[in-house]
């Protein structure tokens, strides 16, 4: 049994947190509250500040690259982060985030992607000293002692946001730790290299340690703007596709034959010219991934990558861009694409050489129809598509560009990744069914013999029978599913609980809209 579940791992969300620490800084006074540690001169000097532009560079391994951050009150923020040949920016603006990828698309960020938008706008805007900014609170916890310094803690949540601690040094009177927790790792940013920029010291050395070492990250600033005017058309993106493809002329839809096999969906698709090859439709992938043996056939210039998050942990990439990208008659151009050794996932493709992943870079293109029986995709061009009856319709939102559901499991709702890269039914976080006690209402359990195998490594599981299981309009009952252990990686998350697989969709007709935020599960006679 295999599940894909990988991604880009949000190392982008990592370096913002990393980087906005050093605007976190704090007087020496007694207090429960953050702001109660803030004199009142400090606090009406704070109130000055409208808006800033830092520039700095950014080390994840033996990748070097380089950020830019902009705010502007009470809490909008602009990033962009560069690495070797590819660009992300993330934007704010107060009260929706969007995101424009590797690959120029821009989307809406929901879910875990905008509360870290929003955590990013209340610490730059210094809302835990001001009021008239972005709504949230602090509180001290204890007292600790880290590295032989003692330390204040206190916890902060910004309304809408995560919780984050941080580390109050009152010998110096200024926080020198910033902490974060991703899939329960505890993600520790230290600050240092303090220095005095238009009367506040900065940190302009930030260092993120945790036990995940391709989380690890530096970031040095070198350059930064106080109160200079900002364009507010920076924190405003127009939710518009990228214009990077072909699609052939006046057609509505085209037809890609698939093979539907081990419970994997398998299409062929030719890089920059060349043969085609089969990839596996994943939209468990944040990114187009490229097998590694097969990469390394084509020889392709490569540069230094980012972490992918996978089912149990993490594993390095490289990147490269590709001329062009066809799947049937469609064609992709300039495309950034990852690259990962699949071989250690036991996926074997039907003619013994598996290109690669088609994720999220080829779905949020087009709406697209799955046929698991007569084993064809129908792509949708997406200026004249027509969606089917709403009765169908399932509403989608993202994490890190992976489409998650509500369901309902046993009577217990939660929120569940679409996997078309997991050939399996339906895999439950085990946080998820200890916490809501899920066991209890179960029968037929059973430990597999076989690790859950994917990117990032395995993980042990048991299986059960569930009462019933029910998404949108459809509902199985007496559902074989998974519950998987994980002690890193998305089966390690609480953001969701559980993961939608092919076992399950194939009983029904799909359609993918990701343009129009929706999953249509359809009768298969309709």
């Amino acid at each position: 049994m295999n599940e894909l579940l990988k991604r880009i791992n949000s190392t982008k969300s990592l370096f913002i947190i990393a980087f906005l620490a050093a605007f976190v800084f704090v007087s020496a006074a007694a207090g429960e509250n953050l702001n109660e540690r803030f004199s009142a001169d400090y606090i009406k000097k704070a109130e000055k500040l409208s808006t800033f532009r830092s520039f700095g560079s950014i080390k994840m391994g033996e990748t070097v690259g380089s950020f830019e951050i902009m705010f502007s009150e009470p809490g909008k923020s602009r990033s962009t982060l560069i690495l070797n040949n590819f660009q992300i920016t993330q934007v704010f603006d107060g009260r929706q985030g969007w995101m424009k990828d590797q690959n120029g698309q821009v989307s809406e960020l929901t879910g875990p992607d905008k509360r870290q938008l929003i955590n990013t706008g209340w610490l730059l805007g210094k809302s835990y000293l001001l009021d008239n900014r972005m709504p949230g609170e602090s509180k001290f916890l204890k007292d600790t002692i880290l590295n032989s310094k003692s330390y204040n803690i206190f916890s902060a949540l910004p309304e809408g946001g995560d919780s984050i601690k941080m580390y109050f040094n009152p010998a110096a009177s200024r926080v020198e730790i910033i902490v974060e927790y991703l899939d329960g790792a505890e993600i520790l940013t230290y600050l240092s290299d303090f220095r005095e920029v238009d009367g506040f010291e900065m940190a302009f050395v930030m260092e993120s340690k945790s036990d995940i070492p391709e989380l690890n990250t530096k970031i040095e600033i070198y350059e930064f703007e106080v109160n200079q005017k900002l364009d507010d058309t920076l924190f405003a993106f127009s939710i518009t596709p990228a214009n990077d493809y072909f699609f052939p002329e006046f057609a509505d839809s085209i037809i890609v034959p698939m093979v539907y096999q081990r419970g994997h969906i398998f299409l062929k698709a030719a890089v920059d010219g060349n043969r085609a090859v089969y990839f596996i439709l994943d939209s468990g992938a944040g990114i187009n991934f490229l097998n590694r043996s097969y990469a390394d056939s084509l020889k392709l210039d490569l540069s230094g990558g980012v972490p992918a998050k996978g089912i149990s942990g993490y594993e390095k990439t490289t990147i490269t861009n590709l001329d062009s990208l066809r799947i049937g008659d469609l064609k992709l151009f300039q495309q950034n694409v990852a690259i990962v050794d699949l071989t250690n996932v036991g996926l074997r493709a039907p003619d013994g050489v598996l290109g690669g992943l088609l994720g999220y870079d080829f779905l949020s293109r087009f709406p697209v129809r799955i046929d698991y029986v007569k084993q064809t995709l129908i792509v949708y061009n997406p200026t004249t598509y027509h969606s089917p009856s709403i009765d169908y319709a399932v509403n989608l939102e993202y994490s890190m560009k992976v489409p998650i559901v509500d369901a309902e499991i046993c009577g217990i709702s939660g929120r569940f990744l679409i996997d078309l890269g997991n050939a399996l039914a339906l895999i439950l976080h085990k946080p998820f069914v200890d916490n809501s006690n899920l066991i209890a209402k179960f029968t037929d359990i059973n430990k597999i013999g076989r690790d859950i195998a994917g990117v990032g490594g395995k993980s042990e599981s048991y299986s059960a029978v569930a009462d019933y299981f029910t998404v949108g309009p459809a509902q199985l009952k007496e559902l074989r599913i998974l519950v998987a252990k994980g002690e890193q990686g998305i089966l390690k998350s609480t953001d969701v609980d559980g993961n939608i697989g092919n076992g399950l969709l194939q009983n029904f007709s799909i359609i993918l809209d990701y343009p129009g935020q929706k999953i249509y599960i359809m009768p298969l006679e309709e």
